[in-house]
């Protein structure tokens, strides 16, 4: 039973006590006895400066800081293990912010936050809470499942603020970070392998060296197309709130690095969402709509490394206020079929994966009209997960290629492309033996397959 104090499961403010707060612009505490020195308090200063949420914005005023407060803290006699944590930890941001990856940095970032987290809880054990992060640990058990990005594009685009040096607060995106799960491609055994850095200066790439060669006017070129406004869509407020069985449950919260997926199988996932912007021939700049976006790091990975704007729908409140808080895009949650409020003819690509199984055959047939009917001319969307192995015991109906062409056959022109998921996503030296090798690999045991309609 319900106490009279508890949040309601249903509202919003039990959604928004999920997730830590953001860190406010007043403190709550005071430096502890042995770190009352005058370098501590000029790196709290600087924090004030260049940190919001649970990342800071790098500059060397701030790198300065941490380093006098590092030579201070570690001088014979000195008790401060809070600026010994504080130092480590924009010592460590500084590096990731520096090559640009999110992959490499996973087990050493794991380790130096957990020690700092350890050397914060005496101070949140006694009452002592201080803002801004890093001084607050709040964040730091969030970091052994994830890795804190600042600049949540691979672009610059009218989605950040860049500003000189001398105000760095302006650059942080929305004053909040964006957190990507701790995953590898290379550890996926992934189809397709490329760091992060690669991924991110690929992009960069894109979205400076294209052009469009206009034959009016000889030797002149143009960017390849001009950047167009976000989608105006209005996520409907009058939804009833439905029950979804195993997905509202604590193991597949997000915070956890579960989402819906009840397990950590992020190297998987993030395989996918990369393979996904390779087929669907992703670019900087383009829409993408994600149908069941859970936690948002599909498109908060296409964000990243494909610089797209995405927009999400997902069922289940607690995950679209997860999205909405730590993910890159605009999410809308809504647990319905009729989609007539999405925009028709908006979006360069539409993905659904591991979402349309869930329902009957006429329900999939008519999501996957209605979600074609959101392409523009050229636009693909991509449904994976399809016929998902029979040894999971998953509920829901089953649709065989053949099924597939006949409820398309109404749809439009359309060119249709089918592939098994475990030949398009895995890496496989020794055959189909390799499926079942490594974690989350469940999500790519034949006959699942994949469909790609492109709108003609």
């Amino acid at each position: 039973m319900q106490r009279n104090d508890e949040p309601d499961p249903e509202s919003a403010e039990f959604e928004a006590s999920l997730l830590p707060p953001l860190h406010v612009n007043v403190s709550s505490g005071e430096l502890p006895e042995g770190c009352k020195i005058v370098s501590m308090e000029v790196l709290l200063g600087e924090s004030w400066r260049c940190c919001r949420d649970s990342a800071c914005v790098m500059n060397e005023n701030l790198m300065a800081s941490a380093r006098r407060v590092w030579t201070d803290v570690n001088r014979p006699g000195a008790n401060c293990q809070l600026g010994m944590a504080v130092a480590t930890v924009i010592f460590l941001q500084y590096q990731l912010a520096l090559d640009g990856s999110d992959d490499s940095a996973s087990a050493i970032f794991r380790n130096v936050m957990l020690q700092a987290q350890q050397a914060l809880q005496p101070f949140a054990d006694s009452g002592v809470h201080l803002d801004p992060f890093p001084f607050n640990g709040a964040f730091l058990d969030y970091y052994q499942r994830f890795v804190p990005i600042t600049d949540a594009q691979c672009l610059k685009s009218d989605w950040l603020k860049v500003a000189p040096e001398a105000d760095p607060v302006e650059y942080l995106p929305g004053s909040r970070t964006i957190l990507l799960p701790i995953a590898s491609l290379e550890d996926a055994g992934c189809f397709q392998y490329s760091s992060d850095f690669v991924l991110l200066s690929r992009c960069n790439a894109w979205q400076t060296r294209s052009y469009l060669v206009n034959a009016h006017q000889k030797g002149r070129f143009q960017g390849l197309e001009a950047p167009r406004a976000p989608i105006s869509w209005r996520c409907p407020q009058n939804i009833s709130r439905r029950q979804f069985g195993k997905y509202d449950q604590a193991p597949r919260d997000c915070s956890r690095g579960f989402g819906a997926w009840g397990g950590r199988i992020t190297n998987a996932l993030k395989c996918v969402a990369v393979r996904m912007g390779e087929v669907l021939q992703l670019r900087p700049g383009q829409m993408v709509l994600d149908y069941g976006s859970g936690c948002g790091w599909f498109l908060s990975w296409l964000g990243r490394f494909f610089g797209i704007r995405g927009y999400g729908i997902e069922a289940v409140g607690s995950s679209v206020a997860w999205s909405r808080r730590f993910s890159i895009g605009d999410y809308c949650e809504w647990s319905e079929l009729d989609l007539r409020w999405v925009p028709n003819n908006a979006f360069d690509a539409v993905t659904a994966y591991w979402v349309l199984s869930h329902y009957s055959r006429a329900q999939q047939c008519s999501l996957a009209k209605a979600l074609l009917r959101k392409l523009r001319p050229g636009g693909r969307l991509w449904i994976g997960g399809n016929s998902p192995a029979s040894q999971l015991d998953l509920s829901g109906s089953d649709m065989d290629s053949d099924q597939w062409l006949n409820c398309l056959r109404t749809a439009g022109k359309f060119s249709v492309e089918f592939i098994d998921d475990s030949l398009m996503f895995r890496h496989l030296p020794a055959g189909m033996a390799d499926i079942g090798n490594l974690q989350g690999d469940y999500v790519f045991y034949p006959p699942t397959f994949s469909v790609i309609v492109k709108r003609l």
